[in-house]
């Protein structure tokens, strides 16, 4: 939406004005939540939502059963199990402009722990230490989530945070419906 548009539709555009970089304790606790409920994985390069491992939710589109590419249409570039799993937290070297570690938030201590605990090779992963980016569609599913709804990745059974999720039309295929994917797993739609 232009300013223009909104001005003339009475939408006070200053006060939403998110910034990816202003969520990123929000985006680090939806991927170690995802991977604590089981419902993403850790590899070498980042932290993925497991689409196999989701397929009990209640999304208005079919998810890929079949193990292949037929969802994304893509081969597997990077080491996700399978073409319609999705970064949701990707490690970055020392040398990234922008790069976080899981341990800079006290509230991410707790998941992080929980995760090694439960996790067999949990001495390979240096979790805590391991600089990393979020990936594309958590930030939008944080701060959709902290505007719109109550911050905390979680809302009432049955409550929608947004009525029309739009956009451009490119995104619908993976953006939009990664977004509704990692939102319906921690519990709300969008």
């Amino acid at each position: 939406m232009k300013q223009v548009d909104a001005i003339a539709l009475d939408i006070p555009i200053e006060k939403m004005r998110p910034q990816a970089t202003d969520h990123i304790l929000g985006q680090m606790r939806l991927a170690l939540q995802l991977v604590a409920d089981g419902r993403a994985y850790i590899l070498d390069d980042g932290i993925y939502f497991e689409a196999q491992a989701n397929l009990d939710l209640n999304v208005p589109f079919e998810l890929d059963k079949k193990g292949d590419n037929s969802f994304t249409g893509r081969t597997i570039e990077n080491s996700q199990k399978a073409p319609a799993d999705f970064a949701l937290w990707k490690f970055v070297d020392e040398n990234s402009l922008q790069k976080w570690k899981f341990n800079q938030f006290d509230e991410t201590a707790e998941l992080v722990l929980k995760i090694l605990s439960q996790s067999e090779n949990s001495h390979n992963i240096d979790l805590p230490n391991r600089w990393g980016v979020p990936g594309w569609h958590s930030e939008c599913v944080v701060m959709i989530d902290k505007l719109l709804g109550d911050g905390e990745l979680k809302s009432d059974e049955g409550k929608s945070l947004i009525d029309v999720h739009f956009g451009g039309e490119d995104h619908i295929d993976i953006h939009h419906r990664n977004e509704i994917l990692e939102s319906e797993a921690l519990g709300f739609h969008l």
